[in-house]
């Protein structure tokens, strides 16, 4: 499914170099009559940029109660993970179940909507 994807694509990115050279090799040849997908040293975005996107409002409304709302610019300082150690296991799992609650209201919208399109 990933090679599929990959050369469907007018445009790829990866999450380190490591990827970008994976991906690559999975589209060496493009598919007859289809330009290859463009990338650029600005498309391998280090992971941590996309951490609010990963963790979800939720969880992270739940980190920065403990952590403080700066915790995105310390995840590889030392202690950190103390302090997501230190986080209650009743309030991750909260958020772990509002974010599956909000994750299958949108899948169950999105499926109704097809079905009556």
């Amino acid at each position: 499914m990933t090679v599929l994807a990959i050369r469907s694509s007018s445009r790829i990115n990866g999450v380190s170099k490591l990827h970008g050279r994976v991906a690559d090799a999975d589209v060496e040849t493009p598919v007859p009559g289809r330009r290859a997908p463009t990338r650029s040293a600005s498309d391998r975005s280090p992971t941590a940029f996309h951490v609010p996107t990963w963790m979800g409002p939720e969880m992270g409304r739940c980190s920065a109660a403990t952590s403080g709302v700066d915790f995105e610019q310390r995840l590889l300082d030392p202690g950190f993970a103390d302090e997501v150690l230190a986080i209650p296991d009743a309030d991750i799992w909260d958020a772990h179940t509002a974010q599956k609650s909000r994750l299958l209201t949108l899948a169950r919208e999105r499926v109704l909507s097809a079905i009556r399109n």
